[in-house]
């Protein structure tokens, strides 16, 4: 098949080489028509039946990893294969493509910022376009998770029906244990495999994932109490276990002291591909894009608010009263 350029006739012998040649030649906002020529037979019995492929369905997926799902006109807006979008109205503005898939995200805040209901609806968005996700819970239990969830209009059930979101709820305590039994072990060895601390009793493979939520590192601390050094190693590894199966994870902590210190440790901050930042002082919310590697993003506080039927609804536009406002952009 050979793909033509509507603005200058040149020819192509991929959408993919179509895509780049407009991009760079025309600089095209738009999805451009497409001159098609010498169609194979396949292609014309498309057409009979009605059933046209739509030459942009592989620029307009996106770029989540997603092996199903059916189309949706969030996905795919303004962002490029590699990255992805959280589903959040206004959050999304502050991105030029969005996260890039596979990063480790932390989402940092004080309490009753939000943090947990931002974590469950970038997941009830994954859900809903076919990606498979994980929501690890060290506090909360399953019910009262997807009584959340249904209290914001987003069908859990039908989630879990369908195998697009698993919910795991672990002992941090057990783990704590487990660890430091594991790390007695290995006599002093500084690594221990924690799959199957995490998946060992899943029906699913640990790669069947493509979103992680893990809530959160301050329980996960507080299981460990004073044995900050094998917290440490333990989170270490969980992320190392999140980058090498290939997951594109968010993990959630409490905060008291942004933007002084994000953690208590200040580990997570800088083993994190990202940071995004929750505040809530007094009546105000908002949400910031601390930090995102390979991303361009405005840096700026952006207030919000969590509305039933909704969830966060960010307004890009607008001030935050409350806190300084650096307005800047960046790239980590």
């Amino acid at each position: 098949m050979v793909f033509g350029c509507s603005q200058c006739n040149e020819s192509f012998e991929s959408k993919t080489e179509l895509k780049d040649h407009i991009d760079s030649v025309h600089n095209s906002d738009g999805e451009p028509e497409l001159n098609r020529g010498q169609e194979s037979d396949e292609d014309e019995a498309s057409e009979e039946d009605g059933s046209e492929e739509n030459p942009w369905s592989d620029f307009n997926d996106g770029g989540s990893g997603s092996q199903s799902g059916g189309e949706n006109p969030d996905i795919g807006a303004g962002e490029r294969d590699g990255y992805l979008r959280t589903g959040v109205d206004g959050l999304d503005e502050l991105f030029d493509d969005g996260i890039r898939e596979e990063n480790v995200t932390l989402i940092a805040g004080n309490p009753g910022s939000g943090k947990s209901i931002f974590s469950l609806q970038i997941l009830d968005h994954a859900a809903s376009n076919g990606e498979k996700c994980l929501y690890m819970s060290f506090e909360e239990s399953p019910d009262a998770l997807v009584s959340h969830m249904e209290d914001f209009g987003w069908d859990a059930d039908e989630h879990i029906d369908n195998g697009n979101l698993v919910i795991e709820t672990y002992d941090p305590f057990n783990v704590s244990r487990t660890v430091e039994a594991l790390f007695r072990k290995q006599s002093g060895e500084l690594e221990i495999d924690t799959k199957p601390l995490i998946f060992g009793d899943m029906d699913q493979e640990e790669d069947e994932f493509d979103r992680v939520v893990v809530d959160s590192l301050s329980a996960i601390s507080a299981g460990f109490g004073a044995d900050s050094k094998n917290y440490r190693l333990y989170i270490r590894e969980l992320f190392n276990l999140f980058r090498e199966i290939g997951v594109t994870a968010f993990v959630i902590a409490e905060s008291q002291t942004i933007p002084d210190k994000i953690t208590e440790s200040g580990q997570a901050e800088f083993l994190a591909d990202g940071v995004v930042l929750m505040y809530k002082q007094m009546s105000s919310r908002g949400i910031q894009i601390y930090k995102m590697r390979g991303s361009n993003f405005e840096e700026k506080i952006a207030p919000m608010t969590i509305e039933g039927g909704v969830g966060l609804n960010v307004r890009p536009d607008d001030k935050f009263f409350g806190s300084g406002n650096d307005s800047s952009g960046g790239m980590f």
